[in-house]
């Protein structure tokens, strides 16, 4: 194992070791028994409540796992709060996630075998980011493409987003989808897009612009992501900017900030905001100095270290709201 991946799973495993702890204080409070099993999976650490009675860990998952999702965000933002960096950690209750990852693959196999049989589109039910991964991965195994689409009506806010993925046939006939290195052809910004970005437009385009050219390369963004950087990245990050603090040099602080997402983009269209970027990488970091430098964007700092180890986080939490920091 490279010294890359020795301390990548080291990471993964002190993720595991932080919310077991946020999830014995919680099952404690809730008077409930339970052991907590600890694993990294698919590059991710993953933990699971388990117990000899599962039927009574049944009101930490609720209904349709509503209640499993808002304990998985919550032990998310408890790692971060630990280690300064997002957590991708994925909680499972009582083999929860198991069982309808199971019944996932089964509802996604049948839907290839007719994509295959009429030659057509099928759509699923809308899903939340978990289930649509589990589709997405089935079907990329099968040689067939997926996308996913925006369900309506939003979500209650503090819920997981939840989209649509559609499965087709692949027209590049390459088995698995594009690969890393694989041609591409860069998405075009509508005129909506144009509009709304208005003045910062010429330099969001040229952040684009570098992410199309240098983020696969420097391992920032994903084979499938590079076709669709202004409607997944791009525009998603815009999407913070009516909730960002109107005065003029309010600080904003990203943290674990990688590509530049929201932080970037936010510094881009909000000047006269004083923006803080908080990446513990160095390859990262280098990236954002190139990013910021080509833009010229000189309200942005950049900070390497962990959010909970940068020395700007002491001077910005005493003045900075809780929803300002990204």
């Amino acid at each position: 194992m490279s010294d890359d991946n020795a301390d990548k799973l080291t990471r993964l495993e002190e993720e595991g070791e932080i919310a077991a702890d946020y999830l014995e204080e919680l099952l404690d409070i809730a008077d409930l028994d339970g052991d907590i099993e600890i694993d990294v999976e698919n590059g991710r650490a993953s933990v699971e409540i388990v117990a000899d009675d599962p039927d009574a860990l049944d009101r930490l998952v609720g209904d349709d796992g509503e209640v499993l999702d808002a304990l998985q965000e919550l032990t998310r933002l408890a790692v971060q709060t630990e280690t300064g960096e997002r957590s991708r950690l994925m909680l499972d209750i009582a083999g929860f996630r198991a069982e309808r990852k199971e019944e996932l693959q089964d509802i996604t196999r049948e839907a290839i075998a007719r994509v295959r049989a009429t030659g057509e589109a099928v759509k699923l039910d809308a899903m939340n980011p978990f289930e649509r991964k589990v589709c997405h991965d089935v079907v990329a195994d099968e040689g067939l493409t997926s996308e996913s689409e925006g369900a309506e009506p939003p979500p209650p806010r503090g819920d997981p987003p939840r989209g649509t993925p559609t499965v087709s046939e692949n027209p590049n006939g390459t088995g698995r989808g594009r690969q890393v290195g694989d041609p591409f052809v860069p998405e075009e910004p509508t005129q909506a897009v144009r509009d709304f970005f208005g003045p910062a437009f010429a330099e969001v385009a040229e952040y684009a612009r570098m992410l199309e050219e240098e983020g696969e390369i420097r391992g920032l963004l994903g084979p499938r992501d590079m076709e669709r950087i202004w409607s997944r990245h791009i525009v998603n990050s815009a999407a913070v900017l009516d909730f960002m603090p109107r005065k003029d040099g309010r600080q904003v602080l990203d943290v674990g900030s990688g590509s530049g997402l929201p932080g970037i983009v936010i510094a881009a269209c909000r000047p006269e905001l004083d923006v803080h970027l908080a990446e513990p990488m160095a390859r990262r970091v280098e990236w954002l100095m190139d990013v910021v430098e080509d833009l010229g964007l000189d309200n942005v700092t950049i900070h390497q270290a962990r959010a909970r180890s940068c020395a700007a986080r002491a001077r910005l939490t005493s003045s900075l709201p809780a929803p300002w920091r990204t």
